[in-house]
């Protein structure tokens, strides 16, 4: 047992209390592991060589993918490691030490590159990295450049005898211009030659580059999204100077002493509220008839209940434990579980690594980007902490929730609450309220100045205090306050900037579940304060069952620090302003004077006014033709709709654009867009006013677009678009159910709330058509309807040329959610992802479908296809009928089949050692060993006559005396079954020959076959489990087979005499008269056997 303390009788008779036997148990297969020695000598190494190191100080363990190996390995280490390195006397250092040993063990063991060694290379500066590849041909560009410059100069008449020597040295090496050629005899020929292995190495170059961008960004996608969405985000709000890294330029930003000297100006300033004020001890009296909080230990099901809750790999913090290990490490809950409990019932012996955090710093502006004041702070906390926070923060929240603490007018922080939209929502009914009656209203906007920042740590105590949180929780609270400490770190272009520790002794620390509940209840006597006096907008209501009218006074809203106060004349709005500001004094904050505004409304005009502080500044009035953004949107009288609107269409384009501009994979595309363009929309959805044209004209917008950057064929059915990629959709978020599902849960919210808040109630009466909830009409509302997936299904089914392949998807005998296997995993290019499915569909500009379909004057003879000259030309007879290309195109596809499943099996049986790419695999005709024989594609002597006697494979296994003969066919679709049967026949007689010459006891016939459009059937998977292959190779024989076929399809339409034209089709399809057909796209490569086509 490593790293052991006996804890003292107090812990013991603490820990005994609980109910152990909640925890987590061990799984039913703890005893079926086997044991693996590289694991565990892997763990106890690396716990060997940090068990004494400081926790911030170890080596950053990256995000894994997920997959059934890491699966596996996080199940050994959990049941088989942890269990023997921790128990219920480990001492939490060590605890934590095992937790990260055990992390860096599985990603070890997973594949991931880490190295017990401390790196050599600072981490503090950035200096761009250039590839061995990149440097050799850049090399070979300069001395090519070098070398035409010299014969061009000397051609022209240039002489001298160092450039005679360099031109006999060039003339010497540049002799062969191909090995097929004459040499070159004339300067001119050597001069071409140059030229155009300039040419050839410009464009690998070029091609390198574009591969390892896609790489990169895609990998950037996958590991850090956010970050990913952050670069993009440069480009959309149009900043050209900001490169594309998203980091700063060095000479503009602050050093080091002034980042930090600034901020800790700001945290390392503790101040005192005045708690002497009338107000608090109103407060204190109000709340003395609230039950105190009921607080033991933190309960095993909260516990779990906040793991289960983490984000897997969100950044970890100081100690590099992502949230994902503390979820899966499941024998160290019960463990962990106790010393948090601990924790509480003796706060100072929290380790105090536990509450450093470090703070990125964000730049607000890019016209200073030397001021410190003008970066937002970001602060990542451990893993740790913030599971501690969060179950601390669900028991405060149940206790204001149980006994009604938190005032109505406060949305940030509340469970349930639609938050901004509740508040844009109930502003917006007084606002148009207003305009209709042509009455008045005086509004404020205030906003604190670093609100998180500049609270002080007293008043955090007092607040808690007041609405009776258990003392131990207050006393914790208390105690780890003085122990937050963050550092600051700044990344530019060459550096990063990281400052020494600053403790935080004012403002709360960000960056946990607890710090924004708290900062509410520091503001909740706010609330309060303003509910007790009789000022405010009034809105009408009536209660059921009584016609009289009663009033609703709205005289606040909050959100976290935002606050619009809201009063029926000046007067009173100078009221409200006063209470306002003699709360913010006492708890020592401050107004950001240039973010507060006074936006007043008399007799339906815009009236100005100020007001005065009491320190003498001013908060002004907005100009009749200002605007002033609360909560997101821009609103003078009221939210102006129509540019609002404007505004987010161009912002939704732009995003939209800068996602398609990128190299991503198919599936990354589409969640690009649902997961960063549509949100700009998504959060306008029940404010604004959308029609349904309007939502049409956004869904055409990405259509249009996927199609001008050649990510979607302009024929292709849209309903597919939308649907569900499991059953043969693109996945993209259909934004006319996206916005009527809003309208739907925004008003069903409304509704149950009118049950217990009367302000809730005032707004669902008033609101006759001012918001697009229309609330006051109860009958379900035409902007609810939902078009299910069900429903688009039928719809595509029921084309006649595109519900084809949904048909062919049905059929009993096929595999639908293998044969969408491909658009699930989405790892094609988007390009030609939305080319297979423009083949799918039997949308490609064929001459059939130009006769047929585009209604062209073809005679039957012109319908022929050019290459054979015998069948109409079809989609299904390019992708596999056309006699003119069985022997070249249609062969290859065939033998890349061949290829997978011969190399697999000759891997298994051990008769090769390297695995190459299947594209790059020749096979050999006879592989041989002790056990096994393996042919390829030869044929086999037989004693009678046999007329099929050449399988693609034939596969004998020496041991078992058993043969497999193994043949491929990619037919379309249509003739799926037929094949099968044909296969299966016609090697029968073959099968009884060589059962009989051979003396084998059993030969069995294999089929491999799937269509052309990569749909698999059922009898595929027996066929791969009778030859004991991996069940999913299916998924790399439809990539194979996919790729193919786009491959032929675009080689055999481009070398038609004819041209290949996007045409303008009528409003049920897409007008695409200013791009390229997506007959052209896709263009990865021009031969099968690059890399880059197969590594889409």
């Amino acid at each position: 047992m490593i790293g052991t303390q006996q804890p003292d009788l107090e812990t013991n008779n603490f820990l005994n209390s609980i109910e152990l036997n909640q925890i987590e148990k061990l799984p039913s297969n703890f005893q079926q592991l086997e044991k693996d020695m590289k694991i565990d000598e892997t763990f106890e190494q690396t716990y060997q060589n940090f068990k004494d190191t400081n926790p911030t100080k170890r080596p950053h363990i990256p995000k894994q993918k997920l997959s059934k190996k890491l699966a596996k390995i996080v199940d050994y280490i959990n049941n088989k490691i942890l269990t023997k390195n921790a128990n219920l006397e480990t001492d939490f250092n060590t605890l934590q030490t095992v937790i990260y040993c055990a992390a860096w063990t599985a990603a070890k063991i997973n594949g991931t590159k880490l190295s017990l060694e401390p790196s050599v290379r600072s981490r503090a500066t950035h200096k761009e990295y250039k590839p061995s590849w990149q440097r050799r041909l850049e090399r070979r560009l300069e001395k090519l450049r070098t070398q035409i410059g010299r014969l061009t100069q000397f051609i022209n008449g240039s002489r001298s005898r160092q450039l005679e020597k360099h031109v006999k040295s060039i003339v010497e090496h540049n002799k062969i211009h191909t090995v097929h050629e004459n040499e070159n005899t004339q300067l001119t020929h050597t001069l071409d030659t140059l030229k155009q292995k300039l040419s050839l190495i410009t464009g690998r170059l070029h091609r390198y580059k574009a591969c390892t961008l896609r790489k990169k960004q895609n990998n950037q996608f996958n590991n850090n999204e956010k970050q990913f969405y952050r670069n993009l985000n440069q480009t959309t709000t149009n900043r050209q100077e900001v490169n594309n890294d998203n980091r700063n330029n060095t000479e503009d930003a602050p050093d080091s002493e002034n980042l930090r000297g600034f901020w800790a100006g700001i945290w390392e300033q503790p101040v005192q509220h005045n708690s002497d004020a009338t107000w608090i001890k109103t407060e204190i009296d109000k709340n003395s008839t609230t039950s105190p909080m009921n607080f033991d230990h933190i309960p095993v099901d909260t516990f779990h209940k906040v793991l289960s809750n983490l984000h897997n790999w969100k950044d970890p913090g100081s100690d590099n434990i992502h949230s994902y290990w503390y979820k899966k490490f499941t024998n160290i809950h019960g463990f962990l579980h106790n010393h948090l409990n601990t924790f509480i019932q003796n706060p100072t012996t929290v380790p105090p690594y536990i509450t450093l955090g470090t703070t990125y710093m964000i730049r607000k502006d890019r016209y200073d980007p030397t001021n410190p004041a003008k970066y937002r702070p970001i602060t990542c906390l451990q893993t740790l902490y913030k599971i501690f926070t969060s179950c601390i923060a669900e028991l405060i929240y149940k206790h204001i929730d149980e006994n009604n603490i938190l005032a109505e007018q406060q949305k940030g922080c509340r469970k349930f609450s639609q938050g901004c939209k509740e508040q844009l929502l109930i502003d917006s009914v007084i606002l148009k309220q207003v305009q209709k009656l042509k009455s008045n209203l005086f509004t404020m906007y205030i906003d604190y100045k670093k609100a998180y920042d500049s609270v002080p740590h007293s008043w955090l105590v007092q607040v808690l205090e007041i609405y009776k949180i258990h003392p131990k929780l207050i006393t914790f609270l208390e105690t780890i306050m003085t122990t937050w400490t963050t550092r600051l770190k700044l990344t530019t272009t060459t550096e990063t900037i990281e400052t020494e520790p600053i403790r935080i002794q004012r403002g709360i620390f960000q960056g946990d579940a607890l710090s924004p509940l708290w900062f509410c209840l520091a503001l909740n006597p706010l609330s309060n304060i303003l509910n007790t006096t009789e000022l405010g907008y009034q809105l009408k209501y009536t209660e059921s069952g009584n016609p009289t009218d009663k009033t609703e006074n709205i005289n606040h809203l909050l959100y976290m620090d935002n606050i619009k106060l809201y009063a029926k004349t000046e007067e009173q709005l100078h009221q409200l302003a006063h209470l306002t500001e003699n709360f913010t004094n006492d708890i020592k904050m401050e107004f950001g004077l240039d973010k507060c505004k006074i936006n007043s409304i008399k007799a339906g005009q815009n009236y100005q006014h100020i007001y005065t502080l009491r320190t003498g500044e001013h908060i002004d009035a907005l100009n009749e033709q200002d605007t002033y953004k609360y909560l997101g949107y821009n609103q003078s009288m009221q939210i102006c709709q129509k540019d609002t609107k404007q505004k987010l269409r161009q912002l939704f384009r732009h995003r939209l654009n800068s996602i398609l501009k990128k190299q991503l994979q198919a599936r990354n595309t589409i969640k690009a867009i649902n997961s960063y363009a549509i949100p700009v929309l998504t959060y306008s959805f029940g404010i604004i006013s959308w029609t349904k044209s309007d939502l049409k004209n956004l869904q055409r917008t990405i259509n249009t677009t996927m199609t001008k950057f050649r990510k979607h064929h302009p024929r292709s059915c849209l309903q597919r678009l939308t649907i569900n990629r499991k059953e043969g959709g693109r996945g993209l978020i259909d934004l006319t159910n996206l916005h009527n599902k809003q309208i739907k849960k925004l008003r069903k919210y409304f509704f149950n709330k009118i049950e217990t808040s009367t302000l809730h109630k005032s707004i669902v009466q008033n609101d006759h058509k001012l918001t697009p909830l229309n609330l006051l009409d109860i009958t379900t509302q035409n902007n609810e309807n939902l078009t299910e997936d069900k429903t688009k299904i039928a719809e595509w089914a029921g084309k006649s040329l595109h519900g084809r392949h949904r048909h062919d998807l049905c059929q009993s005998n096929v595999d639908k959610e293998a044969s969408n296997a491909w658009l699930s995993r989405g790892d094609l290019f988007p390009e030609t992802e939305g080319f297979m499915l423009a083949i799918q569909d039997q949308v490609i500009e064929t001459k059939n479908y130009q006769k047929y379909i585009m209604k062209k004057k073809l005679t039957t003879d012109t319908c022929k296809c050019n290459k054979c000259n015998s069948c109409p030309e079809t989609i299904q007879h390019i992708t596999g009928a056309c006699k003119a290309i069985v022997q070249t195109e249609l062969k290859h596809r065939h033998d890349q089949i061949a290829n997978i499943i011969h190399q697999k099996l000759a891997q298994q049986q051990k008769l090769i050692k390297d695995i190459q790419p299947y594209y790059k695999y020749s096979p050999e005709t006879v592989l041989e060993n002790s056990t096994t024989k393996l042919y390829f594609d030869r044929a086999i002597l037989t004693d009678r006559t046999v007329h099929y006697n050449r399988p693609d494979i034939t596969f004998i296994d020496k041991t078992n005396k058993t043969g497999y003969l193994i043949d491929i066919a990619i037919p379309n679709t249509h003739n799926l079954q037929n094949t099968i049967a044909e296969k299966l026949s016609k090697y029968t007689e073959l099968k009884d020959e060589i059962t009989r010459l051979w003396k084998l006891q059993k030969v069995t016939i294999v089929p491999i076959v799937l269509s052309t459009t990569g749909v698999i059937p059922k009898q595929l998977h027996q066929s791969i489990k009778t030859l004991n292959l991996p069940p999913n190779i299916y998924i790399l024989i439809q990539k194979a087979v996919i790729l193919n076929t786009c491959r032929i399809v675009r080689k055999f339409l481009h070398n038609d005499s004819y041209p290949i034209q996007a045409t303008t089709h009528t409003s049920s399809t897409l007008h695409t008269s200013n791009t390229q057909p997506l007959t052209r796209i896709a263009t990865q490569t021009g031969s099968s056997s690059s890399p880059d086509l197969h590594l889409a």
